[in-house]
């Protein structure tokens, strides 16, 4: 469900574009603070904390490499070639996303006093909601749904290192 209507939002939005009627976030005429204490350890800081919690988001990878004695024989190859489709599926996305939230204009901080020029008493959206609200309308039934599945494959993806647990450890103790 989540990839269906992340692609859909990515494919209707491309098409928006193509139409000439770009979807605008609701953040793109907010500006952003800029900051200029980024500079040598706070910088390296900054780019290992994307990385770590980038290195999160790896958790359909572990499920992958975990439950290998599970697919169907060649086991490797098929175990191959799903994580051959999940990878191409998740720069596709990413990639998308991206783009989409360049063009939409989305500006998010990590908080929104960074924010210049927001009302009073805003609250910052995610990129993905900013995005399904330009694209699809704000409270329309795509928008509600982009909004649940993004919800129910986080909670999946907390729940995969869990349930993966089992049958790491039985990996491990088969080899000894």
């Amino acid at each position: 469900g989540f990839i269906a209507v992340v692609f859909a939002m990515l494919l209707w939005g491309g098409l928006r574009v193509l139409l000439g009627d770009a979807p605008v976030a609701e953040s793109a005429s907010i500006g952003i603070e800029p900051s200029s204490q980024a500079t040598g350890l706070l910088a390296l800081l900054i780019v290992l904390r994307a990385f770590s919690q980038g290195c999160t988001a790896l958790t359909g990878v572990e499920a992958i490499s975990n439950g290998v004695p599970n697919f169907e024989p060649p086991k490797p190859a098929n175990a191959a070639a799903t994580l051959a489709l999940m990878g191409a599926i998740t720069i596709a996305m990413f990639a998308g996303i991206t783009v989409l939230a360049l063009v939409a204009d989305v500006r998010v901080a990590v908080t929104p006093e960074h924010l210049i020029g927001a009302p009073a008493g805003y609250e910052q959206k995610t990129v993905i909601a900013q995005e399904a609200a330009a694209v699809f309308g704000a409270g329309s039934v795509p928008f509600f749904l982009v909004a649940v599945f993004t919800a129910a494959i986080l909670v999946l993806a907390a729940n995969t290192a869990f349930n993966g647990f089992p049958i790491l450890a039985s990996i491990l103790g088969e080899d000894g």
